[in-house]
């Protein structure tokens, strides 16, 4: 498992972040009103990568948001959300 510059561990799978990186970069800058919905659920739980990427979306100045959140605090996945969730700002 590699490590963020924090050196908190990356989620199993991500071997290659600056990949990542550029494509949430172009994803915030193509969308026309700066929304990214975040939805990543409870697994990345004390891992750095929910942390780097809502620095990342914001760097760009995109909106991160969610339909729900976990106990915790993350942005729930959609897969399994009601569809009258609504969209908040995180």
């Amino acid at each position: 498992m590699s490590s963020s510059e924090n050196g908190l561990p990356y989620a199993r799978g991500v071997r290659r972040p600056e990949r990542l990186h550029s494509s949430i970069a172009r994803a915030v800058k193509e969308s026309s009103d700066r929304r990214v919905i975040c939805g990543w659920g409870q697994i990345y739980r004390g891992l750095a990568r929910s942390d780097e990427v809502l620095r990342l979306i914001r760097r760009h100045g995109g909106k991160p948001m969610a339909l729900a959140f976990t106990d915790r605090g993350e942005p729930r996945h959609p897969l399994m959300l009601s569809y009258t969730c609504t969209l908040t700002e995180i």
